[in-house]
């Protein structure tokens, strides 16, 4: 939802289907050390635009705010994937 909201406020609310793949590492006690994003997109945008859209989306997203700092999601955006 976020990126949908966030691209909206940039003006390029037709991101199109939108597909979110997250990976996370764990640690030897299964505790998670890192989280990873994929997000693809089917607009044919701008890599600047994709990247306002992610900066935006973290931003708004409440999930992103309820995780430790120290835990901070990495996440990647392609446009044109579909």
């Amino acid at each position: 939802m976020a990126p949908r909201i966030g691209a909206r406020q940039w003006e390029a609310d037709g991101l199109g289907r939108i597909e979110i793949d997250p990976e996370v590492d764990r640690d030897d006690e299964d505790y998670l050390e890192a989280i990873q994003f994929t997000v693809d997109v089917e607009a044919d945008a701008s890599g600047e635009m994709l990247q306002a859209v992610v900066s935006r989306a973290n931003a708004l997203c409440h999930v992103h705010d309820a995780v430790r700092e120290e835990l901070h999601a990495d996440v990647s955006i392609r446009g044109d994937a579909f």
